[in-house]
């Protein structure tokens, strides 16, 4: 009996409306994440222009790249795994990966390379 209830709820499902919703949720998340970004770049421009600090200004605009580019790479690894076995557990892994290789060392490094 709850076996059939179970099934019979999930038959009722209506998965487009879901996949709509989701895909509406995920295009405000993006807005936001948008806006987000450009309120710390410009506070963080104002307060440069107010201070002479620019430091701050240049790490967050170094972190939004890195982010930027990370996000890239995993997308290209996430269409390589797709084809393949590998699964979510192969996702996890390769994210793992190429998140280990931003390290906080690494960036001050290179901002000490640029002068920052």
């Amino acid at each position: 009996a709850d076996r059939d209830a179970i099934v019979n709820a999930l038959k009722s499902f209506n998965y487009d409306d879901w996949a709509k919703h989701l895909d509406q949720f995920a295009k405000y998340l993006k807005i936001s994440g948008r806006v987000s970004a450009g309120y710390d770049i410009a506070s963080d421009l104002y307060n440069a222009y107010q201070t002479g600090e620019w430091r701050p200004l240049f790490l967050t605009l170094e972190k939004q790249a890195a982010d930027a580019g990370v996000g890239y790479l995993v997308a290209l690894m996430f269409s390589v795994i797709a084809g393949t076995s590998f699964g979510i557990f192969g996702i996890a892994i390769i994210t793992g990966i190429l998140c280990s290789f931003i390290d906080k060392n690494d960036l001050e490094k290179l901002n000490e390379a640029l002068g920052i």
